[in-house]
């Protein structure tokens, strides 16, 4: 099993910097959705605005990212280079919201099930017969060092399943606009014994642009308290104003959709594309 394809790696990079502007572009249209999502979610931790408010935002969020993976997907596969709302994007939307409802399901489901086994791990040594602490629990801090080791176990079982069940998944966004058909489990078989290669790829085509998202974050929280990325409060635990948190988010979606997820979907199609010149995938 290979582990990593700087091929594809390299070319997702290369294409993001030949077509710069549509990666800014594409970018600059996720960072409005952003910008909201991050003046909704300050507001809802004020409790200055309602529920509903940030998850309409988080829902704009999410369609917004839909013509970045689109273009730069079409890009890998060697197709032209464009940014809009056709066929490709309404198939991929159909997609992205079924692979939210599966990792929801599964990874939501193995979640509750680490959940009562930290919690299971915490009350071994627990005396029943004790009176009960008034306010809350650190569950954490009535481990040993054998709870510890098996929770630490347990937690990096959970990490791994998790991506494995997603780099498992992330050839249905090639393969959808390839085929022009929606595809999800259909091409779940093509990514068997591949999964380390395909998220180590993805991660290589990002690496850089994550570099200076962090870089980033950490030189906007020295400056100004908040880290955009983040929840969004000022150094002092105040409020922060509305009009910075917007500005500061919407920068922040800009360079997380040109420099790493862009580059990412570019990868993914140069991935798939030579999987299938290897050997056919499954049609």
């Amino acid at each position: 099993m290979k582990l990593l394809d700087m091929t594809s790696a390299r070319t997702g990079l290369a294409l993001t910097v030949r077509h710069a502007r549509l990666a800014l572009l594409a970018g600059g249209v996720y960072a409005l959705a952003y910008a909201l999502e991050a003046v909704t979610a300050a507001r809802l931790s004020a409790a200055e605005g309602p529920l509903w408010h940030w998850l309409l935002a988080m829902l704009a969020g999410f369609v917004a990212v839909i013509p970045a993976a689109a273009a730069f997907v079409r890009l890998g596969l060697g197709q032209g280079a464009r940014l809009s709302l056709g066929q490709d994007e309404r198939r991929l939307l159909g997609v992205m919201a079924l692979i939210w409802v599966l990792l929801f399901t599964v990874l939501g489901t193995a979640g509750l099930a680490l959940m009562f086994m930290i919690t299971a791990l915490a009350v071994i040594n627990v005396d029943v017969t004790a009176q009960p602490p008034a306010g809350p629990v650190d569950i954490f801090a009535l481990f040993g060092t054998g709870e510890w080791i098996v929770a630490i176990v347990i937690m990096a079982a959970f990490a791994g399943f998790s991506l494995w069940f997603a780099a498992r998944l992330a050839f249905s966004l090639p393969s959808t606009v390839d085929s022009a058909r929606i595809r999800v489990l259909s091409i779940w078989p093509a990514s068997s014994g591949r999964w380390v290669e395909i998220g180590l790829t993805l991660l290589a085509a990002a690496a850089p642009g994550l570099v200076i998202l962090i870089a980033w974050n950490a030189a906007a929280a020295s400056l100004t308290g908040i880290w955009p990325g983040l929840p969004y409060q000022g150094a002092e635990g105040e409020a922060a104003p509305l009009a910075l948190i917007a500005g500061l988010g919407a920068l922040h979606g800009l360079l997380k959709i040109a420099l790493a997820a862009a580059p990412a979907c570019a990868a993914l199609g140069a991935l798939y594309v030579k999987y299938q010149s290897d050997s056919p995938l499954e049609a």
